[in-house]
């Protein structure tokens, strides 16, 4: 069964969360992930406590309103712990929670960690895996979460319920989370690549930057929009939009000369295998 996404809205995951039922949760690192994941969660009213390192950062989240904590407080106080720092600053830090999170929640943004690493340094088996992208700042966000083979159904509940928070949640197998990656976590660059790109055609047709841009946008979100509300595969509105000797016919087929689509799918395939290899060096 192909997976599919959890949630297109967020008007009922704070009850996923079991928010009124005084779950805590707790982030660690407050980059751009935790930054959003916060900011999304404090949304639903359920404010999380923050641990951050970096001085800096540590009063930014205190003047947005977080309570910040160390390690051991927030391992403590928290039922589910986000951990949302870069790869190389694992080890240190699971040496220090490992007293303290026997049982608990753990949910890993940590790029290339699988999730048996935590489970053993842990002591759970409630750990889930999330794979973001850009988007997650804006809580649009495409999220892979993948679980722990033994997590707990009201685990697994509460992790999707924080995916929500930045987007929309996609359950998968940990084995695809590098084909993930390359679809989504970089996919989002090949994204802004194709728009700028658009926006340049337009620039050398004669229309400046800055308004070739705008149009590149709404022409963007309207076929996201028509893909989402019509249903239908791609390739049949292509078909709809091109007329038999037209303008479109003619821009598709030199896109399909300079190998648009076998790029697009390369590109996807490289980054995938790159991020496995990266998995696979961390491991």
């Amino acid at each position: 069964m192909p997976f599919m996404p959890i949630i297109q809205g967020r008007w009922d995951w704070n009850l996923s969360l079991r928010g009124n039922n005084g779950m805590k949760t707790g982030i660690i690192g407050f980059g751009n992930m935790g930054k959003a994941l916060a900011h999304g969660l404090a949304s639903a009213g359920i404010k999380p406590k923050i641990c951050e390192v970096v001085t800096e950062k540590a009063l930014e989240a205190t003047l947005q309103g977080f309570t910040i904590c160390s390690v051991d407080e927030i391992a403590s106080l928290s039922d589910i712990l986000v951990i949302a720092v870069k790869p190389q600053e694992l080890p240190k830090l699971l040496d220090s929670l490992g007293k303290h999170t026997a049982g608990k929640g753990i949910v890993s943004i940590a790029a290339g960690k699988k999730i048996s690493l935590f489970e053993k340094r842990l002591g759970t088996s409630n750990v889930a895996r999330f794979m973001p992208n850009l988007a997650a700042s804006l809580a649009m966000s495409a999220v892979a979460v993948s679980y722990g083979e033994k997590a707990e159904e009201s685990f697994r509940n509460d992790a999707l319920a924080i995916a929500r928070a930045v987007g929309t949640a996609f359950e998968i197998p940990e084995k695809l989370m590098s084909a993930f990656t390359g679809l989504s976590g970089s996919g989002i660059a090949y994204v802004f690549s194709f728009i700028n790109a658009l926006a340049m055609g337009g620039v050398e047709a004669g229309i400046k930057y800055d308004d070739a841009l705008a149009i590149a946008l709404a022409t963007t979100e309207g076929a996201v929009a028509v893909l989402r509300s019509q249903k239908v595969h791609p390739s049949e509105m292509v078909s709809r939009v091109a007329s038999p000797g037209g303008t479109t016919i003619e821009g598709i087929h030199v896109l399909e000369d300079a190998g648009f689509n076998a790029s697009v799918m390369k590109a996807v395939i490289a980054a995938a295998r790159k991020a496995e290899l990266l998995e696979n060096d961390w491991k």
